[in-house]
């Protein structure tokens, strides 16, 4: 049995882990996807590495997405072997939570199918969050994405794999669809900007807000204010 188990593998379900296991407690962290979460993953990590190499410059584009999961998988080797030196045992899969009252009892179900049962003192839930897709008709089809996922979809990043991608449209106007929008712009994509108002990064400073404006006009970003999507269809090779 161990002394605590962690159902998440992000930053705050390894912190937990490294502290725990640092004070002597038998600790074990169940994952169902790849350590590091949302932002190693889907989020921060891969965002400014793209945007290094697209909208900085630096290296050439080709080859662009390779170096990106390279990045990404050099830091998720950091996270296993810090949590390994830390003393903490590490198990990928689905783990659902059988027995809350008392020691605890957490199912974990592998990629191959197979299961474990992991008995814990203690339980720590770090599952964090996932995207809410808005509320449209079609909001399931395979081209609509969610941020998060968008950021790692190769089809839209990586100029060997995504010459059928020619057009895009980001619904909204906050710091990761100003993000998103400009790097794809940058890889030679038309995009255009639904907003569902005729603001634009609503929470951040004047200035900055000002500056965005400028780059956007002097782009010619095509934008629609005040937006509310009733559906998509799929199309040939896309969305209308």
């Amino acid at each position: 049995m161990y002394d605590l188990a962690i159902l998440g593998g992000g930053p705050g379900g390894l912190k937990a882990a490294e502290l725990a296991a640092a004070a002597g407690m038998n600790t074990i962290v169940i994952e169902k996807d790849r350590l590091g979460g949302v932002c190693l993953n889907r989020g921060f990590i891969p965002t400014k590495a793209l945007y290094a190499h697209i909208t900085g410059g630096r290296g050439p584009r080709e080859g662009l997405w390779a170096r990106v999961e390279e990045v990404m998988d050099k830091l998720r080797k950091g996270s296993a072997t810090a949590l390994r030196m830390a003393g903490a045992k590490h198990t990928r899969g689905t783990g659902v939570v059988t027995k809350w009252e008392g020691d605890k009892a957490i199912l974990v179900t592998k990629e191959d199918g197979s299961t474990e049962e992991v008995a814990a003192k203690r339980l720590v839930i770090a599952t964090g969050a996932r995207s809410v897709r808005p509320p449209f008709e079609g909001n399931d089809l395979p081209y609509v994405l969610p941020g998060d996922w968008a950021i790692t979809e190769p089809t839209l990043w990586d100029p060997e794999r995504n010459g059928g991608v020619n057009t895009v449209a980001v619904l909204g106007a906050g710091v990761i669809a100003m993000e998103m929008a400009m790097m794809l712009q940058d890889l030679g994509k038309k995009v255009i900007l639904l907003k569902h108002s005729d603001q634009i990064l609503r929470r951040m400073d004047g200035d900055v807000k000002k500056k965005t404006i400028q780059t956007l006009k002097r782009r010619k970003t095509p934008m629609m204010d005040y937006v509310r999507l009733s559906g998509a269809l799929e199309s040939e090779g896309g969305l209308l």
